[in-house]
């Protein structure tokens, strides 16, 4: 069972949830990002470091939404919790390098 511990206001147009779980070893932190609610992020024991890059997938996230609305390769992605830091690395190098921007430059080197 999740309990809601706090609100965070780290990202403008935001707000990150932390949750704790019963026996207080474990950490859940869920977005609202321009009213889209429910941004799985992350699930796990915190470090400094996790926190910085939960600010970071949140700011990307609201980022796609700003420029592309609901249009934006934010809401095509898997909508589950990184449990580790490399899978939270990784799912920040996803959302703060958007694969069609990559792909379109990839396509104008081919010409």
């Amino acid at each position: 069972m999740w309990h809601a511990l706090s609100r965070h206001s780290w990202v403008v147009g935001a707000s990150i949830t932390e949750s704790i779980n019963d026996d207080n070893t474990l950490r859940r932190y869920t977005a609202t990002v321009r009213g889209y609610r429910s941004w799985r992020v992350f699930e796990g024991v915190v470090s400094p470091e996790i926190l910085e890059l939960i600010i970071r997938v949140v700011r990307a996230i609201r980022e796609q939404i700003d420029v592309d609305g609901e249009n934006c390769e934010a809401f095509m992605a898997t909508n589950e919790y990184s449990h580790s830091i490399s899978e939270l690395r990784t799912k920040t190098e996803i959302f703060e390098h958007l694969i069609s921007k990559a792909f379109d430059q990839f396509l104008s080197e081919q010409i």
